[in-house]
């Protein structure tokens, strides 16, 4: 049997991005649900899965899309078929694609996008891995792709199991028997190829060599937008406070700050994934992007008070300001309430090897953890404590002990914790070796001051 494509396009920079939806009409000679319903029109086909964009599939003619207002047509007979669109600064391409019959393996098509500046991205269809048959009884919430660039889900289906089978079938789409009819979802994924670009052209071609018959459901279309931070949204790492140190790591909190996620390789970046910041007109070294949060370590500054930052897309700039000061200590933290904080263990009999505890109430994350008891040697991490001798340069490696300059106090319930060891111990981040005082078992609340500024409250140390 000739495989039959049904797709439908989704334009969009993530959900987590603030978009500007547009609808590109598509070719065609009739509505998708002619083809895919046996009764005419009948049905609705919604998301059945939260990772799902907001796609909506009416059975009323020319009412597909998003927003409901994009023309759901027919593509039919053709080997290969272009939209023309103008889409600036586009990241991603979602679309609704199925099949009828598919060989397993075949590649049936190939999806391709072409930019204003040259840029060109292709994508292959392939039955069984990104598109599966339309009557698929398997409901999945991924595929196994293994397609670069491509994430395929299942995520629409029709709600209605008395009108939505199939010719003569009797199948149930709430138990997904084989004659539900449902649709799913790919992801592709166009990085930064796009920005600065506009996105010209979308080419579906048939390279399964049957001229499978398309249904397209129109195209959505969304941009990246201008980045935009938060207002109070400069902070210390795991810290609410809007003050910042040289040298030390923070957040950046916002909208549109990356294009997409992506993760330093170590070697302190100035433009990680096409972002960059700066820090009163210094240039930062970046950890971490994505669109609604930036992890970054302060470039050196002399400069005490309010100071500019600044963070720079391909698609534009957001400015907003943070407090530079001497000291804004902060807990790294395993959660919003308990530090990150472990005790090492000694060896074994017959095993040498030292290893550590995770402290924290038992059963309160996803790994084991226990409290801690009094008179043992707690370590605990944080940020923001102060200048250090030796001096550690921001943007270069580190690896040793740079004690404090004004050693931190520590206290757990109150009671004022020995302090043996504060100090940075990597780029940025201090480590602290403290004695754990006698105190009440259970939660008790930790605090750090130093030069006079305490660490946030609301940080618990579970003791026993």
């Amino acid at each position: 049997m000739t495989p039959r494509i049904l797709v439908g396009l989704a334009i969009a920079a993530r959900l987590a991005l603030a978009l500007d939806y547009s609808f590109v009409p598509v070719p065609g000679n009739a509505n998708i649900e002619t083809q895919l319903i046996s009764t005419i029109p009948t049905g609705t086909f919604t998301a059945i899965n939260s990772l799902a964009t907001p796609f909506s599939i009416s059975a009323t003619p020319g009412t597909c899309g998003p927003a409901g207002n994009a023309p759901c047509n027919l593509y039919v007979g053709r080997t290969s078929l272009t939209l023309n669109v103008s889409i600036p600064n586009a990241t991603d391409v979602y679309t609704l694609m199925n099949a009828t019959s598919p060989p397993p393996g075949a590649q049936l098509g190939t999806i391709t996008f072409i930019g204003s500046g040259g840029a060109t991205l292709s994508f292959p269809l392939i039955a069984g891995q990104d598109v599966r048959d339309y009557e698929q009884g398997i409901f999945a919430n991924t595929l196994t792709n293994g397609i670069s660039g491509v994430q395929a889900l299942n995520a629409f289906a029709c709600v209605d199991p008395t009108t939505c089978l199939g010719s003569g079938g009797t199948g149930n789409v709430q138990t997904g028997d084989k004659a539900a009819y449902v649709a799913d979802e790919q992801h592709f994924s166009l990085g930064t190829a796009f920005l600065g670009q506009t996105l010209t052209q979308i080419i579906l071609t048939d390279t399964y060599g049957g001229a499978p018959t398309l249904l397209l459901m129109g195209v959505t279309v969304g941009s990246l937008g201008q980045p935009a931070i938060t207002s109070g949204g400069i902070v210390p790492i795991d810290s609410p406070v809007n003050t910042i140190q040289s040298g030390s790591w923070i957040s950046i909190y916002g909208t549109n700050l990356a294009a997409a996620t992506a993760t330093w390789n170590g070697d302190f970046p100035k433009v990680l994934g096409g972002t960059s910041v700066t820090v009163d007109n210094r240039p930062a070294y970046l950890w971490y992007v994505s669109p609604t949060q930036i992890n970054l370590q302060v470039p050196d500054d002399s400069a005490l008070g309010p100071v500019n930052v600044t963070v720079t897309t391909p698609v534009g700039s957001s400015t907003s300001t943070a407090t530079l000061a001497t000291y804004a200590p902060s807990f790294s933290l395993f959660s919003s309430k308990y530090p990150a904080a472990i005790v090492l263990t000694p060896g074994s009999p017959g095993n040498s090897g030292a290893g550590y505890d995770l402290i924290g109430p038992s059963g309160a994350f996803s790994f084991p953890s226990r409290p801690v008891k009094a008179g043992e040697i707690l370590i605990l991490f944080g940020v923001g404590f102060g200048p250090t001798s030796p001096t550690v340069p921001a943007g270069e490696l580190f690896s040793g002990a740079a004690p404090s300059v004004t050693e931190p106090q520590f206290f757990i319930g109150g009671m004022p914790a020995t302090v043996l060891f504060a100090g940075i111990v990597e780029a940025g981040l201090f480590q602290f070796n403290i004695v754990v005082p006698s105190a009440p078992s259970g939660d008790q609340i930790l605090t750090a001051s130093v030069g006079g500024v305490t660490t946030p409250q609301g940080v618990y140390v579970t003791l026993q």
